[in-house]
């Protein structure tokens, strides 16, 4: 594997500008062979990563094609060469302890911690606390090079709060990453593309499903004036959701409440749409969530949701399982099959069953690369490091998932028929 270089105290050369290190490790190159580049470097700039025809990389005598971006990603994750991957990228999925020429293969964590700092691998693997659980007290007592550029407002804490999976510091860094009122990729963009077909205007009341921090509420509310509903499983993303909605003055217009999906009751015949992004892949009784949304929607009522799925005995495979046993709040997985089934049962019309995975793990991607893109080594304070290792760490494992093709992205979307 190659690193993104020399660490800043090394004596034996000048330190290596973190966008250089970056666009080595993306392009496959020993990042020393780049710090005389006068142009591109030091923004992180380069090709487009999704280009699965990229050019080969401009090193004079070589002659190899430039490998997808996301190869080049999983090369590094995975602790091998972005080549091998390519041709045993099955086999380099399943490897957990070396790769093929005997190098030790370090954890997730340790390779993110090195790549952030800037240093080798075998140095940070050899820090006290780099592989276990007390990685916060370590940061907090060597901090990280660099001075902070990110001012961060503390947040009252709501109470009476009982979901520990959302401290402050992990929905910090979810926003830093995803965007303010984000936990996900896809941002405003996106969900006011999902919900297109929906037609609002005003006069409609519409329900968020797995509101989170209440970004896509608020973005379809201001777009569409719709009178927007947020229902959200975490009480502690419902607080802060809630929080932002009355800060944006839209506490009326996008309010998020909190509610558990396992019993929720909805208003009959009140919504006119509904809609969710990959937020019901948690829910253990479906089938209650599902009546209840029938339930809620108005005649020719809309709902339309994206959601993780598996393939009939897809989770037999280990990277399904791996994703599943660390996932914050335990998955319990339908097939589209399944779904598509059960939603006929209650009557209604299914117009659209897609796979979507191919553009779900884009914008996975192409999130984490604006991230780095536009954050230095140091930018983030010290003691929010920990929550961006663990986010990253369950970004790594959702792609694993995905990768495996037991595990796809859905689009569903359907009507309630007039009565």
């Amino acid at each position: 594997m190659i690193p993104f270089g020399p660490s800043s105290s090394e004596e034996d050369g000048p330190e290596i500008p973190f966008g250089v290190r970056f666009k080595a490790w993306w392009a496959g190159e020993d990042p020393r062979t780049l710090i005389e580049t006068p142009e591109g470097d030091e923004d992180g700039e380069g090709e487009d990563p999704d280009r699965e025809d990229a050019e080969g990389d401009e090193s004079e005598g070589e002659e190899e094609e430039t490998l997808p971006f996301s190869i080049r990603l999983k090369a590094w994750w995975d602790g091998y060469g972005a080549e091998e991957l390519a041709q045993t990228i099955r086999e380099a999925e399943e490897a957990e302890e070396s790769d093929e020429s005997g190098e030790t293969n370090f954890s997730f964590r340790v390779r993110f911690l090195a790549w952030w700092q800037g240093k080798n691998a075998e140095d940070v693997a050899a820090e006290p606390g780099s592989e276990d659980e007390s990685l916060k007290e370590t940061l907090a007592k060597k901090p990280l090079a660099g001075v902070a550029s990110l001012e961060f407002k503390a947040e009252e804490a709501a109470p009476e709060i009982t979901d520990k999976n959302w401290p402050a510091e992990r929905i910090k860094i979810v926003e830093t990453i995803w965007g303010p009122g984000f936990i996900g990729p896809g941002g405003s963009e996106q969900v006011l593309k999902l919900v297109r077909p929906f037609g609002m205007n005003s006069s409609m009341n519409v329900l968020d499903l797995g509101a989170g921090l209440g970004g896509p509420a608020r973005a379809i509310a201001e777009d569409s004036k719709a009178w927007l509903t947020g229902m959200e499983g975490s009480d502690a993303l419902a607080a802060a959701g809630m929080e932002r909605s009355v800060n944006a003055g839209m506490s009326k217009k996008a309010p998020v409440n909190h509610a558990d999906f396992e019993t929720i009751e909805l208003r009959p015949n009140f919504f006119d749409r509904v809609f969710s992004k990959e937020a019901l892949f948690t829910v253990a009784d479906k089938e209650h969530l599902f009546k209840m949304v029938f339930t809620a929607l108005k005649n020719e009522g809309q709902f339309v949701f994206t959601d993780y799925m598996v393939r009939e005995r897809g989770a037999e495979s280990q990277a399904v399982k791996d994703w599943i046993e660390h996932e914050p709040v335990q998955p319990h997985l339908w097939s589209p099959d399944r779904t598509e089934a059960y939603l006929k049962r209650l009557t209604f019309d299914i117009r659209v069953v897609e796979d979507i995975t191919k553009a779900a793990r884009r914008r996975i991607f192409e999130g984490w690369q604006k991230f780095i893109d536009t954050h230095e080594p140091g930018s983030i304070p010290d003691e929010l490091v920990p929550s961006l290792v663990d986010e990253a760490e369950h970004w790594a494992r959702r792609v694993a998932a995905l990768d495996s093709g037991n595990v796809r992205m859905y689009r569903i979307y359907a009507l309630k028929p007039k009565k």
